[in-house]
């Protein structure tokens, strides 16, 4: 009830929705970059949302199936080849004992997510099995996957109902994006020149992107009285602006509290499409309203939900004969 990991890539561990409720105590959420293709991937599995999967970063793994389950990848297409043969992504597979799965190279974005049904038999560490890496907890022995790890399973699921209607439409990974933010919280530190500068110009993801933040190249953007604030509370999606002058979107590893004064946050729904941001990318900020972001929240929860009984019809049609 495992697979073997032959080669892991430069970065690959454990994650699920997050570790939630300790900040406070210093520790980061943690959690997948892509939510949308960690909630893809469970569907197709018949898994629960926020059930843990692998994360893998630019260079996928090589792994050996050392026994029967039912697997499935999703994120940017890194061509997953089983045997020889080359997988579709976002569709459910059927894997036996012997089976060697590998993974390529990310070509369109950045993050490739795999995982099975049923789930890993990962310990949970405060409420959540996500890695935290800069602190050691959580996942797999508190750190990145490397050559000659075991990783469980919780149960052998073999095969899923309706196996053919298990798949999706990938999405499309663009590389230009627009990132809809909720203005502030410290926005009144920044002029309205510089606040319409910031809105209406592009940034390009710099070298210096990874699970903490996404360093940004483009337009300097100028505090009244200095980008420094006494520390408080940082958020997923913040954007900070460094004294430079130059915008950090705030990422799952960040650290719990800033210096630096944000002058907006990345809207949850649009945070996947940051995730799977790469250097040179290109991003244009749209400011919105509270009120619009829970509302394209709500929507993207009407999809999810649709596609959901779209994938399992046959299963309810069956149960009512």
């Amino acid at each position: 009830m495992s697979f073997t990991v032959i080669s892991a890539g430069p970065l690959s561990s454990i994650q699920d929705l997050g570790r939630m409720g300790y900040q406070e105590s210093g520790f980061s959420p943690s959690g997948a970059a892509d939510t949308d293709a960690l909630k893809a991937l469970n569907l197709l599995l018949n898994n629960d949302p926020g059930e843990a999967a692998v994360e893998m970063t630019l260079l996928g793994m090589t792994i050996r199936f050392d026994s029967e389950c039912v697997f499935a990848v999703t994120g940017v297409d890194d061509s997953p080849v089983m045997n020889g043969v080359k997988l579709p992504m976002y569709q459910a597979v059927q894997a036996h004992a012997g089976d060697e799965l590998s993974f390529g190279y990310a070509v369109d974005g950045v993050r490739t997510y795999f995982g099975i049904a049923g789930g890993f038999d990962i310990p949970v560490s405060m409420g959540s099995r996500s890695t935290g890496m800069k602190f050691s907890v959580g996942g797999y022995h508190g750190r990145k996957l490397a050559a000659g790890d075991v990783i469980s399973f919780r149960e052998i699921i073999t095969e899923l109902p309706n196996m053919a209607l298990r798949k999706m439409d990938p999405p499309v990974i663009s590389q230009q994006v627009t990132l809809r933010v909720v203005p502030g919280p410290q926005n009144e530190a920044f002029s309205e020149e510089s606040l319409a500068l910031f809105f209406s110009r592009t940034y390009q993801v710099s070298d210096n992107a990874d699970r903490m933040g996404i360093r940004l190249n483009g337009p300097r953007i100028k505090a009244k009285e200095g980008s420094d604030i006494i520390s408080d509370a940082t958020a997923n999606g913040a954007i900070q602006i460094i004294n430079e002058g130059l915008p950090i979107i705030l990422m799952q590893d960040r650290q719990t509290t800033g210096g630096y004064a944000k002058i907006a946050c990345v809207i949850s729904a649009d945070l996947p499409l940051a995730g799977q941001l790469k250097p040179g990318a290109e991003i244009h900020f749209e400011p919105i309203t509270v009120q619009k972001a829970q509302s394209v929240l709500r929507m993207k929860e009407v999809k999810y939900k649709r596609t959901y009984k779209k994938i399992n019809r046959r299963r309810s049609i069956e149960k009512s004969i």
